[in-house]
């Protein structure tokens, strides 16, 4: 992080007030996005906020602050930082919940929860592979459970091209996991 003397250089040449200034303008936006992928006003917050670390980062790419571009480029930086933070959350919560819901189950296996441990990481991986906005809308509809409206929402577009989307996303993933099969043979 910044020390003290990288803040007052920073705050000397300007930068803090923009970023000041991007905040107050800006800040219900970032949080609506924010709320919106991870349903979790907490870490809605930690999204904002590490968002706002990146804009500080990138503060001499942003032009005017009222401006259509800057809506633009901070919505992607706040939608982008959310999905990552929710790529972790859903990892962590996945294996966790594996590994309890087996603890019980006093018929599963140590192999049982490694395949599923690899399932999950396979579906990450092939959503990794898919283009950006097939990804995110895949993401928000699968790992998330949004619905159409509220991914158009935050995406920007309209439902139609939400469900357009997410039936290309679909035979994306059915071409990748027929390449995995036939190269496995």
């Amino acid at each position: 992080m910044l020390g003290l003397k990288g803040f007052i250089s920073k705050k000397k040449e300007g930068k803090y007030s923009k970023v000041e200034e991007i905040y107050i303008e800006y800040k219900e936006m970032m949080l609506r996005i924010a709320l919106a992928i991870l349903r979790d006003y907490d870490l809605a917050e930690d999204a904002v906020s590490e968002s706002l670390m990146k804009l500080l980062k990138n503060v001499d790419n942003i032009g005017e602050t009222s401006c259509h571009k800057t809506a633009s480029y901070i919505a992607t930086i706040v939608r982008n930082t959310s999905i990552n933070m929710l790529k972790k959350q859903n990892r962590i919560n996945s294996i966790s919940d594996e590994i309890l819901n087996n603890i019980a189950d006093k018929n599963h296996s140590v192999l049982d929860d490694l395949i599923s441990i690899e399932v999950i990481n396979d579906i990450m991986e092939i959503l990794e592979k898919l283009p950006t906005t097939l990804r995110d809308a895949s993401i928000m509809y699968l790992y998330n459970e949004l619905g159409y409206e509220e991914i158009a929402t935050i995406l920007g577009v309209n439902n139609d091209t939400v469900r357009q989307r997410l039936s290309r996303s679909k035979k994306a993933i059915k071409r990748i996991l027929s390449g995995n099969k036939k190269r496995k043979e």
